[in-house]
């Protein structure tokens, strides 16, 4: 399946060839920038959708300190989310069309290995909220009302 999708290369690159076709029972080797995509779906479905609800459970609603807490969370939040947006926008440009794409992904690659480690790291240091009844119930909850 990589090989038939379009592989995105800068315009600079003239030495890329199309893809050799396959034939019947043999497999195709799988394309380092089509492997990408499938792994950024993984970043952009668990992780980032799933960061707010997570920071939002770290706080108890019962205690005025961690309310006041839980408001800047997500003033922090989502000024983080807004400054990527502007960072990736102006300066891994710039670096890509001065520097080369190949620096411009790297950087990339490297913020969102750092954002990684990060989440792992504060693994022990999180409140973990036992589920309680059934996810059933709560999905179509969500689609009733």
């Amino acid at each position: 399946m990589p090989s038939s999708l379009p592989v995105a290369a800068p315009a600079t690159v003239r030495h890329r060839q199309p893809p050799e076709r396959v034939h019947d029972g043999e497999r195709p080797e799988p394309e380092p920038a089509a492997l990408g995509l499938y792994v950024i779906r993984i970043g952009e479905g668990a992780v980032r959708v799933c960061a707010a609800a997570l920071g939002g459970d770290q706080f108890d609603g019962d205690d005025p300190r961690e309310l006041r807490g839980k408001a800047s969370f997500f003033n922090w939040y989502a000024f983080c989310i807004l400054l990527g947006g502007f960072v990736g926008l102006v300066f891994v440009v710039w670096v890509q069309n001065n520097e080369g794409w190949d620096l411009g992904f790297v950087l990339s690659a490297l913020v969102a290995l750092l954002g990684t480690l990060v989440l792992v790291a504060g693994l022990p240091f999180y409140r973990h909220q036992k589920p309680t009844g059934s996810p059933l119930t709560r999905m179509l909850q969500v689609d009733i009302i």
